[in-house]
């Protein structure tokens, strides 16, 4: 996978994607233990003036506006893959970047499990439910 058109065929391929996805974003939601459930976001980003394609895998957890982010902080402070984000200014989400051009399917899949599990265990933890 070298390119973001080859990391979106692939997920197409693996993942049940949401049909309302956009060409820069996909979103779908993966099982991560028993029947729980977690939406994940990836999108297309770009440094260098568009020379260098990143994709970021992104799981929201909580609502900013109810989440103690202290909390928060320290229940990912030992996760070795992801850091808080926030999506679209609302959602709190665990996050990861990976550089496309040199990506294989296992670089991508890790990080992308890695970080549903993640997700999905601090909304449990501080939020309780199933939401995302």
């Amino acid at each position: 996978m070298a390119t973001w058109d080859e990391l979106r065929q692939y997920i197409a391929m693996t993942q049940r994607v949401d049909e309302e996805s956009g060409e820069d974003w996909l979103t779908f939601v993966i099982t991560t233990s028993g029947d729980r459930l977690q939406q994940v976001f990836v999108s297309r980003m770009t440094l260098q003036d568009g020379a260098e394609e990143w994709a970021v895998i992104e799981s929201p957890f909580g609502d900013l506006d109810k989440m103690d982010l202290q909390k928060a902080l320290q229940e990912s402070a030992t996760m070795v893959c992801g850091g808080l984000g926030l999506f679209q200014g609302t959602l709190v989400t665990l996050r990861h970047a990976v550089l496309l051009s040199a990506l294989d399917a296992q670089e991508f899949d890790r990080p992308l499990m890695l970080v549903s599990m993640g997700a999905d265990r601090l909304e449990d933890k501080l939020v309780g439910g199933d939401r995302f």
